[in-house]
């Protein structure tokens, strides 16, 4: 018998009118059942000695909650590793992980001490997603089937824990919130510490190149400081300091989606061992209003290619080692998520005579190096060139293009 929302479904698996053996053995085909009824047919009185049922396979849907776990005060979490084994077809069975922190033992009776549960973890050695520092931590597992003789298993699960805290907080917000899209802006990047423990780098992801960091202001006074300014953010080291501190950077990037998270964390590199500690959004500075790390940009007139260009415009692929390469630069903006790029090259005639691997098909500015080759491997002929970069979305195809010569 198997109870479905709107009617029960019956199914009859075997049925004897004269049945006079003690034991009985009934077998059937492997499928999904929930619950088995047996019922005697005879009005004479009847009792059950023993009744064992046996299945194989797997089900469609299983869940797993873990304990509540105590780190006896507030931690920060690190990494989360698990390994998997599937039996069947692989696209079949899959694994649903997800994480939750909290300040109190008791998350079903005080939700609000709790986070929500994370989105799920795509790849094992995944940063854990939850709010720390916090002194619970918890995790589920879902497990889904698509076919009975498909299934996936957790072999072991582990996650990276580093206690004390960095600090009892960290908050931070970022000014203007608000700024057009694609063009490098000046950015102030404002931390609030509480009681840290010791802090010596800042880490800040942006969505784009860093072009220049301005300064570093510790307790409204510049200090010293080295940093590293990355495709994807930057990174700055100063003197370690401790208490409560408030810091202060400017730096120029540009913003290329409709909203943007500039997370940022602060570590202690003099700890062994030490994780970073995640800045949470919060009211860091008084005098500006938003009080988050989220930046905006206008959706009107949006464009999803912006500035296609080479650098040098003209190049000479000979071989000398001079100019021999262009890069190709180009923005895709407002994407939420990941979209089909291609990065194609064409004659003034329109003909393709090249297609270069995309370097990137979600929302950021990207970089691919050519050599004037086309799709053979053979060095094209002297000339000028269009490029083209085209992303498809569910609202149709877009196109952008520019111009590179090239010269012997």
């Amino acid at each position: 018998v198997d109870k479905l929302p709107d009617k029960t479904l019956v199914t009859v698996m075997a049925q004897d009118g004269s049945n006079s053996r003690d034991t009985i053995d009934v077998r059937f085909p492997l499928q999904y059942v929930r619950y088995l009824r047996l019922e005697s047919t005879q009005r004479f009185n009847w009792e059950i000695d023993e009744l064992e049922i046996f299945g194989s396979g797997f089900v469609p849907e299983a869940d797993y909650l873990s304990e509540v776990f105590d780190m006896e005060q507030d931690a920060l979490w690190g990494r989360l590793q698990w390994a998997t084994e599937q039996v069947g077809l692989p696209q079949r069975s899959r694994l649903i992980l997800r994480t939750r922190s909290g300040s109190s033992p008791a998350p079903d009776d005080e939700p609000d001490t709790w986070s929500p549960w994370s989105t799920p973890y795509r790849n094992s050695g995944d940063p854990i997603l939850s709010p720390a520092p916090r002194r619970y931590f918890q995790f589920s597992m879902a497990f889904e089937s698509d076919g009975l003789e498909d299934g996936i298993a957790v072999d072991s699960l582990a996650f990276e824990v580093f206690r004390p805290a960095l600090a009892q907080a960290i908050v931070g917000e970022i000014w203007p919130q608000e700024v057009p899209v694609g063009v490098d802006t000046s950015f102030v990047y404002t931390i609030e510490v509480t009681d840290a423990e010791g802090f010596d780098r800042l880490e800040i992801d942006t969505p784009a190149p860093v072009r220049a960091l301005r300064e570093l202001r510790v307790d409204d006074q510049e200090i010293e400081f080295s940093e590293e300014l990355g495709p994807k953010g930057l990174q700055v080291s100063f003197a370690r300091q401790t208490g409560n501190r408030a810091l202060q950077v400017v730096f120029d990037t540009a913003v290329l989606r409709y909203e943007t998270v500039f997370t940022g964390r602060l570590l202690d590199t003099t700890r062994e061992g030490a994780l970073p500690q995640v800045i949470e959004s919060g009211n860091a500075a008084p005098r500006f209003a938003g009080d988050d790390l989220s930046v905006r940009v206008p959706l009107q007139g949006q464009r999803l290619v912006y500035r296609v260009s080479a650098t040098p415009t003209v190049f000479t692929p000979n071989g000398d080692g001079i100019n021999d390469y262009t890069t190709i630069t180009y923005d895709l903006l407002y994407l939420t998520g990941q979209a089909p790029v291609a990065l194609r090259i064409y004659d003034l005639a329109r003909n393709q005579v090249a297609e270069l691997p995309a370097a990137g098909s979600g929302s950021g500015r990207f970089q691919r190096p050519w050599d004037g080759r086309d799709a053979q491997g053979e060095l094209l002929l002297p000339g000028v060139y269009i490029l083209q970069v085209e992303v498809e979305t569910d609202n149709g195809t877009e196109r952008s293009s520019s111009v590179v010569t090239i010269v012997y």
